[in-house]
C-alpha cells in the first residue's frame, strides 16, 4: 500500500478521540473518522472481532480505536508514539 492511511473509530465527546483526530490533522496524515455509536451492532461486533484477532486475542474496549493501513494499532497513546518517532 502506498503511504499511510488511518481509520479512527471515535466516541463523541471523548477527549482522546478528538486528540487523535487533531494529531492526524496536525501531521497531515490521511484519515477517516467513524463514530462508533452510529454503527450497527453487527458492524461494532465485527470491529471487535478484528481487533481481538489483531491484538493477541485481547479485547479493546477503549476509544478511539485506531487502524493504520487496516492494522489495529491501539488508541491515542500508541498513535502519538508512532507520529512522534
Amino acid at each position: 500500500m502506498k503511504g499511510e492511511f488511518y481509520t479512527v473509530i471515535i466516541k463523541q465527546n471523548c477527549p482522546y478521540s478528538m486528540d487523535a483526530v487533531s494529531l492526524l490533522e496536525k501531521n497531515k496524515k490521511k484519515h477517516k473518522v467513524i463514530d462508533y455509536f452510529k454503527l450497527s451492532e453487527k458492524i461494532r461486533k465485527e470491529i471487535s472481532e478484528v481487533i481481538k484477532e489483531q491484538n493477541n486475542n485481547n479485547d479493546y474496549s477503549y476509544h478511539p480505536k485506531i487502524f493504520k493501513n487496516d492494522e489495529f494499532i491501539g488508541g491515542f497513546d500508541k498513535l502519538s508514539k508512532i507520529l512522534t518517532k
